[in-house]
């Protein structure tokens, strides 16, 4: 039993420093504004915060990056980014 809290706690602590290490990364990327932005997505969609943070990166390190991000450049990438949902259209047959 005794195991299992430590490993918990070590899962949750490196859990801790690699989010404090995405957040100073994302930090040196983006303007305050989309910064914002970024935690509320965090919170509110997780696995797009990933997404989106490991694209910034990646263009980051390519060099693709020239200034900082803004909201509105951050809104769009997050909107490239998000799966559209396919809505099944219904087609009848006339007789």
């Amino acid at each position: 039993m005794e195991e299992d809290y430590q490993q918990a706690v070590a899962q949750a602590q490196a859990e801790r420093a690699a989010e404090m290490q995405r957040r100073a990364m994302l930090k040196q990327v983006l303007d305050g504004a989309a910064f914002e932005r970024m935690t509320r997505i965090r919170m509110s969609n997780p696995e797009l915060y990933l997404k989106i943070f490991k694209l910034l990166m990646y263009l980051y390190q390519n060099g693709q990056l020239k200034a900082t991000v803004g909201e509105e450049e951050l809104k769009a990438l997050a909107a490239k980014l998000v799966e559209k949902k396919h809505e099944p259209s219904i087609t009848r047959l006339q007789k």
